[in-house]
């Protein structure tokens, strides 16, 4: 296909590399190698390592641009807990860390089972009253907007990678990051994508601790 029609190609989130982004990377700079010299390609992420991409792309611009963002103090735990669910772990640190923060909590489980764990464990463990609510793409709309939406009362948010980077949830000021995401990877047995949790990439924690620092000073709170 030569894209007739279109002017221009955005790659966004260009740092989550995947099979599909890259082979549309390749086919765009091909094509516009060879018959759409005219066709425009834009390759953005908030994490990307630009110099790198330069080399790969030829001749390009570079473009930065410094948004406004609040300083996100990073800590580890100071040993695995390799005997405890993850959900569990996460919980003990939303106990300990709520009562000295003001805003919301973020905490970034791998999918919807692990949520509702996570969800289960934290209600267990915080004062009631607190609202404690999923955000993952199989949730129905109405639901995922709760989840979004500006609130006065504080509340946790348990949510995939859907909230790493592809919307903003303002009055974060803590975030607890387990470091996993389902990530979906073919498998030449079977001719299919099937899901995995692995452990995200450095520019992808790197994108979670910043939701925290959004609309004033946070932290990250990183389970491994």
């Amino acid at each position: 296909a030569e894209l007739r029609g279109v002017c221009a190609v955005i790659f966004d989130e260009f740092h989550e590399r995947h099979l599909y982004g890259d082979i549309g990377l390749a086919r765009c700079l091909l094509l516009q190698k060879q018959t759409r010299p005219d066709l425009s390609l834009i390759v953005m992420s908030a994490t990307l390592d630009g110099d790198e991409l330069l080399r790969y792309l030829g001749t390009a611009h570079f473009i930065e641009s410094e948004g406004r963002t609040y300083p996100v103090g990073t800590e580890y735990l100071q040993r695995a807990q390799r005997d405890r669910e993850i959900w569990d772990v996460a919980a003990g640190v939303v106990a300990a860390e709520f009562p000295k923060t003001t805003g919301h909590t973020l905490v970034f489980m791998p999918g919807a089972h692990e949520i509702a764990r996570t969800i289960s464990a934290v209600r267990a463990v915080l004062p009631g009253g607190v609202s404690i609510v999923p955000l993952h793409g199989e949730l129905p709309p109405a639901e995922q907007d709760a989840a979004v939406a500006p609130a006065r009362d504080r509340k946790v948010i348990v949510a995939t990678n859907v909230a790493e980077t592809s919307l903003t949830i303002d009055g974060v000021t803590l975030v607890v990051d387990s470091g996993l995401a389902r990530i979906a990877r073919f498998d030449p047995r079977r001719s299919i994508d099937t899901l995995h949790i692995e452990r995200i990439s450095r520019a992808s924690a790197d994108q979670r601790a910043g939701r925290a620092g959004r609309t004033e000073a946070g932290r990250c709170i990183r389970l491994w």
